[in-house]
C-alpha cells in the first residue's frame, strides 16, 4: 500500500485504514471464496494478530466471526486444523473471537470440527494428523470451562468416535505404548490423582479385548511399585503410598488413613476393576520378602525421596509395610479358597515347619 500523495509504500497505517483493509479481505472472500481459498490460512492468521487494543480489532474479530459462519458449512474447520499453523497464537484468538459468537461458538466449532473429522472414510494419517491433534490441543486450551453441559456430552461422543479410529492413521503400532511411558514419567517424577490413575487403568481393562492389552497399563503401574520395593527407582513417598493403594483398592481393601491417604479420596475411588492384583499375583513372594526384610526402614530413608508432607520416616516405612501385608493378607485368604487351602503353604511354607533346636535357643 502506497501513500496517495507521495506514493510512498506505508510501514504504518491507522486504525481507519487497517479496519478498511479487513473488510475488503471480506468481501474478497464472500465474492470469490474459490479465488480465496489458497490464501485463507495466511489471511486468518494475518487478521487474528490484529485483534489488540483498538478499533480495528473489533473489525478483525468480526472478520474471522463472519467467515468461519460462512465456510464452516464447506468444511473449513478440519482443513484448517489440518494445517501447519505458524502463528502460534492463532487458535487461542480464534478460540476467544469465537467464545460469545452465538451463531457458532468456540465450543460448537470443536463439535463441528469433530464431526467434519468423523465424517470422512478415513483420518489424515502421518504428519497431518499430529499437525491436527496439536490444533486441537492448542484450541482447547481456549475454550471457557463454563460452557453448557449439554454441548460437552455431545463432544465427548465424537472425541469417542474420533479416537476410536485414531490408531489406524497414527504412525504408532499401540496407543498404549506411548500413553504407558508418560504414566511410568507421571509417577517417577510427578503429582497425580489416584482416582485418575484408577478409572485410567480400569477403562483399559475395560475397552481391548486381547489379554495382553487388558492389563498393560496396571501391569505397568504395578511394575513401577516392584521396582521401589527393589529400590531402583526412587518414588516420592507420596506416589509410593498411592501406588500401594492402587492395588489395595482391586483387591478390596485400603490404607489407613494419614496425611497422603485421606479419606475423602478413597471414597470418591470409581468402582472399576483393574485387575492390579492379578498382575501382582506372580510376584507376591518378593513382596513378602520386602516385608520380612528388618533392613527395610533403614533402606527407605537412604533411598526414597523427601517426604512430601509432614510424615516421618519411620511412620511412613510402618504405613507401606502394613499396606503391603493387607495386600499378602488378602490374596493368601482369597487363594485359600481359589486353591483349596494351598497358598498358605505356597507363600508361608516356614509355618509348617517348626523351628530347629538351636533356633529356639
Amino acid at each position: 500500500m502506497r501513500c496517495r500523495d507521495c506514493g510512498a509504500v506505508l510501514e504504518e497505517y491507522d486504525e481507519e485504514t487497517l479496519g478498511l483493509a479487513v473488510v475488503v479481505l471480506s468481501m474478497f472472500i464472500h465474492l470469490s471464496p474459490d479465488l480465496a481459498a489458497p490464501m485463507l490460512l495466511d489471511i486468518m492468521q494475518s487478521v487474528g494478530s490484529m485483534l489488540i487494543p483498538g478499533n480495528a480489532a473489533g473489525v478483525a474479530k468480526q472478520f474471522l466471526r463472519c467467515m468461519f459462519h460462512q465456510l464452516a458449512p464447506n468444511g473449513i474447520l478440519p482443513q484448517l486444523f489440518q494445517s501447519n499453523i505458524k502463528d502460534g497464537c492463532f487458535l487461542r484468538t480464534l478460540a476467544s473471537s469465537l467464545i460469545d459468537f452465538n451463531e457458532l461458538s468456540s465450543v460448537a466449532a470443536l463439535n463441528m470440527l469433530l464431526e467434519g473429522l468423523n465424517n470422512k472414510k478415513s483420518l489424515p494419517a502421518g504428519g497431518t494428523m499430529l499437525h491436527c491433534l496439536d490444533n486441537i490441543a492448542t484450541f482447547m486450551e481456549a475454550l471457557p470451562m463454563d460452557s453448557p453441559s449439554n454441548l460437552w456430552t455431545t463432544i465427548c461422543n465424537q472425541f469417542q468416535t474420533f479416537l476410536a479410529k485414531l490408531p489406524s492413521v497414527l504412525p504408532l503400532k499401540s496407543l498404549l505404548e506411548p500413553f504407558s511411558k508418560l504414566v511410568s514419567f507421571v509417577i517417577q517424577y510427578g503429582v497425580f490423582s489416584l482416582s485418575y490413575l484408577v478409572e485410567l487403568c480400569g477403562l483399559c481393562h475395560k475397552t481391548f479385548n486381547k489379554e495382553r492389552d487388558k492389563f498393560y497399563m496396571s501391569r505397568i503401574v504395578v511394575m513401577e511399585l516392584l521396582q521401589a520395593l527393589k529400590f531402583k527407582s526412587p518414588l516420592p513417598d507420596t506416589n509410593l503410598l498411592l501406588l500401594v493403594q492402587f492395588v489395595c483398592a482391586d483387591i478390596g481393601t485400603r490404607l489407613a488413613e494419614s496425611t497422603i491417604i485421606q479419606k475423602h479420596m478413597i471414597s470418591s475411588l470409581p468402582g472399576c476393576s483393574t485387575s492390579a492384583m492379578e498382575c501382582m499375583r506372580q510376584y507376591m513372594s518378593e513382596l513378602l520378602d520386602f516385608i520380612a526384610d528388618m533392613h527395610t526402614l533403614t533402606k527407605l530413608k537412604s533411598h526414597m525421596k523427601a517426604c512430601c508432607h509432614p510424615l516421618h520416616e519411620d511412620t511412613f516405612g510402618g504405613n507401606l509395610k502394613v499396606g503391603l501385608a493387607q495386600v499378602a493378607a488378602m490374596e493368601i485368604s482369597k487363594g485359600n479358597h481359589r486353591l483349596d487351602n494351598k497358598a498358605v503353604v505356597r507363600y508361608l511354607p516356614w509355618l509348617y515347619h517348626p523351628p530347629s533346636a538351636m533356633q529356639q535357643g
